[in-house]
C-alpha cells in the first residue's frame, strides 16, 4: 500500500523543486555536461512534473491509489534530486530543504 492517504499533497514544494531542476538542467547544459547527466536531470524533472499532473487529476480523491501514487512519485523525485548534487554543491541546501518539505508531510 502506498503512503500518505490523508495528508495534503505538497504541490507548492514539488512545483518549486521542479523549477530548481529546470535551472540545474539549464546550467548543466550551458556548462557542457555529458548527455548522461542531462538525461538524469531530465528524468527527475519528468518525475516531478508527472507527480503534479497526477495530483491534479486525483485532487478530489485524496485517499485513492492515484493520489497516493502522485505522493510517492513526488517523494522519489525529491530523493533523486538530492542524489544529483553533493554536499559541496551550492544547490545542495536548496534541494535538501525541498526534499524535507515534500517528505515532511
Amino acid at each position: 500500500m502506498l503512503p500518505f492517504p490523508d495528508v495534503p499533497f505538497p504541490r507548492e514544494a514539488v512545483r518549486n523543486l521542479l523549477g530548481v531542476m529546470r535551472a540545474i538542467f539549464a546550467d548543466a547544459k550551458d556548462r557542457g555536461a555529458p548527455a548522461q547527466q542531462l538525461k538524469r536531470i531530465q528524468a527527475v524533472g519528468r518525475k516531478l512534473a508527472e507527480a503534479l499532473e497526477m495530483e491534479a487529476e486525483y485532487r478530489s480523491r485524496p485517499g485513492c491509489m492515484g493520489y497516493r501514487a502522485a505522493w510517492k512519485k513526488a517523494e522519489d523525485g525529491a530523493l533523486e534530486a538530492g542524489e544529483l548534487v553533493d554536499t559541496l554543491d551550492p544547490t545542495s541546501p536548496i534541494l535538501a530543504g525541498a526534499g524535507r518539505r515534500i517528505r515532511g508531510r
